[in-house]
């Protein structure tokens, strides 16, 4: 309110002197919806709305004692659906109908976080300085497709990554027999190199049976 409010009786009838004003009342939870200006009459009504993370919605009106109304906003806590956390997930509280919600933060194996929960504020699932997307990162480097074995194939189902410490098993074609190792393994990013090979079946025999042939003769 803005100065005083008098009135005279002058000759038989009152005189106002001064008017009633009422500066604009600022509600950091809530906009004005109604006209928004600098004064206001007096009995001059104010409509507000509460912003993001809040509800309600009220009215003030510019009274001989000031504003009066209930300029009351409340939090909303009701977060609703937990984001999607890649090679993660959340685990949600039970309740949540509580102020300061967190959701804990699990993994996949292969992966970690530097965060262990993530809160909720005003409604809204809020990661600290962080993307979703980031929040579970690699725990070692990945390792592409594993290379091509001429006559073999992949027993292991593809994937785009495979994580570090992984393995995958190779299974020679029809007609081929597998010579050397038949598993590799990706370890920090890069799979290990061992020789994995495929020989048609006939060149094998060939083989065992020349190496008899030459036991025998060395005999």
């Amino acid at each position: 309110m803005e100065g005083e409010y008098k009135i005279l009786c002058n000759n038989g009838k009152w005189e106002k002197k001064n008017k009633l004003t009422c500066d604009r009342k600022n509600i950091p939870e809530a906009d004005v919806i109604s006209e928004n200006k600098q004064r206001y009459r007096y009995y001059e009504q104010v409509q507000y709305r509460c912003k993001d993370g809040y509800q309600g919605q009220f009215t003030l009106t510019c009274r001989g004692d000031g504003w009066i109304g209930n300029p009351r906003c409340t939090e909303n806590t009701e977060c609703g659906e937990t984001p999607v956390i890649p090679n993660g997930k959340l685990v949600t509280p039970q309740r949540q109908n509580l102020r300061h919600i967190q959701a804990r933060i699990t993994c996949n194996t292969g992966y970690s976080s530097q965060i262990g929960h993530l809160p909720c504020r005003g409604g809204k699932w809020i990661p600290d300085n962080i993307s979703p997307k980031d929040i579970c990162t690699p725990t070692a480097k990945h390792c592409k497709p594993p290379p091509k074995v001429e006559n073999a194939v992949v027993r292991t189902s593809y994937q785009k990554e495979y994580l570090s410490n992984s393995a995958v098993t190779y299974q020679c074609r029809d007609g081929y027999y597998m010579e050397g190792e038949y598993k590799i393994l990706c370890n920090n990013g890069k799979w290990e190199k061992k020789n994995v090979a495929c020989t048609l079946t006939y060149k094998m025999h060939f083989r065992k049976s020349h190496r008899r042939f030459l036991k025998i003769f060395q005999f």
